[in-house]
């Protein structure tokens, strides 16, 4: 299976196909129709093994406490650590909303799905009505905004989706009375090989080209088609999560480039420097993103001397190497450079060390808070 996201060649999306559009909605349909945030609490977490990859996604079936009805898969080791924190938290700050890692199924009324949503459904020959009976699939890389799915989160989502009714219905029926042992949590894997899996995906595989909007005949396709012939070879396990930090960034830069620096350059003064997600999402031929922005202060005179844009991607090469630059030009060092954030500190610590900067993490860097909300205002202004 192609597990890219994207074709690199062209940088565009690689959307479903029109079969993996349809196993992913037929399933979609069918846990819609169990509804079984009636009876599962978001505290019911449970995981499913990608068969193809081996990454675990952490499964939350919402809607319990009257939101939006569907579900959330957190993607790997960093998924789980998000869940946990919006599990502590309720309600995540936006730095935090935007590390987000998951895939979602959602069921809202129609006018708030895309004319792309709408144009998914009528192609796979379904029918919705009501409110809260529209599927809409998104995924969120970290980053990145809410986006259409690529084809094989697709086939995930999907048996995320099935494995979902199944460990649903098991909590249901009393079959299962928890998800979590100790600090062990129930995961759905796949013991087979997962080529067995991809003909369910393949053009021709099995017809379900009729309106499927009656929840019987779904019910049966989908049980007939998918769970029927694998529904043995999905095993229960028992995994204890990872403990996950956010990994130091690894930065390359040119050792030349910073020596020539550090030889040249007059001392002294405090600058306020931060590496941070700049509040507007800016859109290109990929997935449209949360671009990265480097503003670098002179804490004594309150003057700005460094502002850099970038996409998130490759951003802390990017920006390191932007301020080498206007190092490079300005010769002058500071003594010292304040930083609000440990990922900065940790990043900058040894290029600093080279460049005989101190680094001293502080609580509050008011220079670049005020520059931000500056920047921000302006760029709403002109986008009106």
């Amino acid at each position: 299976m192609n597990g890219k996201i994207f074709n690199s060649a062209e940088g565009k999306l690689i959307s479903p196909t029109q079969e993996e559009w349809r196993v992913l909605l037929l399933a979609a349909v069918l846990y819609r129709d169990l509804r079984p945030w009636d009876w599962v609490e978001e505290e019911d977490l449970f995981g499913v093994r990608d068969p193809w990859t081996g990454e675990i996604g952490w499964c939350v079936v919402v809607g319990s406490l009257g939101q939006m009805p569907g579900l959330v898969v957190y993607r790997g080791d960093l998924g789980y650590k998000w869940y946990t924190e919006t599990m502590k938290r309720q309600k995540l700050d936006f730095e935090s909303a935007i590390e987000m890692d998951i895939l979602t199924a959602s069921f809202s009324d129609r006018k708030e799905l895309t004319a792309r949503d709408i144009q998914v459904i009528k192609d796979a020959g379904l029918s919705c009505r009501g409110r809260k009976q529209w599927p809409q699939f998104r995924s969120q890389h970290p980053w990145r905004a809410p986006w259409y799915l690529a084809g094989h989160e697709a086939r995930f989502l999907a048996l995320a989706l099935l494995q979902a009714i199944g460990m649903t219905t098991r909590l249901g029926k009393g079959e299962l009375s928890r998800t979590k042992r100790g600090g062990d949590i129930l995961v759905r894997e796949f013991s087979g090989r997962p080529e067995i899996l991809d003909p369910l995906f393949a053009p021709g595989s099995s017809p379900a080209s009729g309106k499927a909007d009656d929840g019987v005949s779904v019910s049966r396709q989908i049980t007939d088609e998918i769970e029927g012939d694998h529904a043995g070879l999905w095993v229960d396990t028992w995994v204890k999560p990872k403990a996950c930090e956010e990994p130091v960034p690894q930065i390359t830069y040119d050792a030349n480039k910073v020596r020539t620096i550090a030889s040249r350059a007059s001392r002294g003064g405090c600058w306020e420097v931060d590496v941070f997600p700049f509040q507007t999402v800016l859109a290109d031929d990929t997935v449209p993103y949360w671009p990265a922005m480097l503003l670098v202060g002179d804490a004594q005179t309150g003057f700005l001397l460094h502002t850099q844009l970038t996409k998130p991607d490759n951003r802390w090469n990017v920006l390191t190497g932007s301020f080498l630059d206007f190092l490079l030009n300005y010769r002058h060092l500071p003594a010292e450079i304040r930083v609000e954030r440990e990922t900065l500190l940790k990043a900058w610590a040894p290029l600093c060390g080279a460049l005989g900067i101190e680094v001293k993490k502080v609580r509050s860097l008011p220079l670049i808070r005020f520059a931000e909300r500056e920047f921000l205002r302006r760029f709403n202004k002109q986008s009106r």
